[in-house]
């Protein structure tokens, strides 16, 4: 994923959910998955028109939806607010 650097996806990685079951589909790339939510907010493009790229659209609007109602997204701010003044600090 471009827009995040590797080290934060490591630490991103270990907070996302992941299925538990090894019964029906098999579980999505997570990176892509959220490269693909990230494209829906920085465009602003409504969800069908998702680029084949990312996968399904039912299959990252779902995952979005459950990572909403999990809080997964407010411990990935908090992540990358940790990461990035860790990494500013030692900047200076």
């Amino acid at each position: 994923m471009k827009i995040i650097p590797i080290e934060l996806w490591i630490e991103i990685e270990k907070i996302l959910p992941r299925k538990k079951s090894k019964i029906g589909r098999p579980e999505f790339c997570p990176k892509t998955t959220m490269s693909g939510i990230f494209f829906i907010l920085k465009t602003e493009t409504q969800w069908h028109w998702l680029l084949e790229e990312y996968a399904k659209p039912s299959t990252v609007h779902g995952k979005f939806m459950k990572w909403c109602r999990m809080g997964v997204f407010e411990k990935i701010l908090t992540l990358a607010r940790n990461f990035y003044r860790h990494k500013n600090s030692h900047n200076v």
